[in-house]
């Protein structure tokens, strides 16, 4: 819930625009190889239609982006 409350705030501020597109905002080098990402808006990635695929479930994303998990033994 914190992103889309600060993504308001920016619109509210006039600093974000709901139809700005992922390469209007972060560039083409940013979103070069994630389908659909170029031309997505904000108002599609915050309601889960804008065709980008989901990493969540990557194997690679698990292992790599999540970072090292501590298991603690008490």
């Amino acid at each position: 819930m914190f992103v889309p409350c600060v993504i308001e705030q920016l619109i509210d501020e006039g600093r974000l625009n709901l139809e700005a597109t992922g390469r209007e905002l972060l560039g083409d080098a940013v979103v070069a190889g994630i389908p659909n990402a170029d031309r997505a808006t904000v108002r599609q990635l915050l309601d889960h239609t804008s065709g980008v695929p989901s990493w969540e479930f990557d194997s690679q994303w698990i292992r790599h982006g999540r970072g090292c998990q501590i298991r603690l033994i008490a």
